[in-house]
């Protein structure tokens, strides 16, 4: 006992400085591994720390606690009854606790691997995310917003406003039938409201996901959404292009069979 409370920890003193140099060195290190719950060090240092402790405090601080356990642990001839060193009692429960939960663990990974694998990759991607998360909410000074309630409205409304708009032309195209124009018409209407989200979403996060703090990848997946909005605009524009162009085709025709001019694509006269 007077070993281990005669040991010097000041903070100033050579244990300490021994200690501050190991952790000098190995603070320099990529990767770092924590010690077990269950050993002989305590749990969660370092192994310069581990190192350490066994040098200067393991021996004589497992001697001090033998030592108190001896005392306290000796028979009492007034009481008839034995003293319990209760931190000593209570660290061994639980390590026990904590050994039994492992054989649990190891035991359900045996029995269950693919739903071991499958939860271990979740909290993988789990960790990954809250990381980009905190790291995205530390430079922007804020939580995330939601998107507002009247965006998905909003985008409906592009979509009924381009089909009531581009209905008619794929309807005079005379081998569509009803059913096909109309299939037609909610088809490109989709993709111009796809267009008008993807090139939306992109343009107003533009410094989020194309500043020089985000990573190649990051902007690959930037350019994808960007390249989809565009795919499906020139999609659109192209169907919208040819129905009106067969429209307008068919109305000259009509027209010069009546015996009149072909009259030109930017006047003609629908009524």
């Amino acid at each position: 006992m007077e070993a281990y409370c005669g040991r010097d920890f000041d903070p100033e003193g050579p244990l300490a400085a021994d200690l501050m140099a190991a952790l000098e060195s190995e603070a320099r290190s990529v990767h770092i591994r924590l010690s077990e719950p269950l050993g002989p060090v305590p749990a969660d240092i370092t192994p310069a720390m581990s190192g350490w402790y066994a040098r200067h405090v393991a021996a004589p601080r497992s001697e001090a606690l033998d030592a108190v356990s001896a005392i306290l642990g000796a028979h009492d001839e007034t009481s008839r009854a034995r003293g319990v060193f209760l931190e000593r009692e209570l660290s061994q429960e639980e390590e026990a606790r904590i050994r039994l939960k492992r054989e649990a663990v190891e035991a359900s990974r045996n029995a269950h691997p693919s739903d071991h694998e499958r939860y271990e990759a979740a909290r993988a991607d789990f960790e990954t995310t809250r990381y980009a998360y905190d790291d995205l909410r530390a430079r922007h000074g804020r939580e995330a917003r939601l998107t507002p309630w009247w965006y998905l409205p909003l985008l409906l409304f592009v979509g009924v406003f381009d089909a009531m708009i581009n209905f008619e032309s794929f309807s005079a195209i005379s081998y569509f039938t009803p059913a096909i124009a109309l299939g037609v018409t909610m088809v490109v209407a989709f993709a111009f409201a796809l267009s008008s989200h993807c090139h939306g979403t992109v343009l107003r996060q533009y410094e989020s996901r194309f500043g020089v703090h985000r990573r190649d990848a990051d902007r690959a997946a930037a350019w994808q959404i960007f390249s989809l909005g565009t795919l499906a605009l020139l999609i659109a524009l192209a169907l919208v292009w040819y129905a009106r162009s067969s429209f307008l085709a068919d109305v000259m025709a009509t027209s010069v069979m009546m015996g009149g001019e072909a009259p030109s694509a930017f006047t003609v006269d629908f009524h």
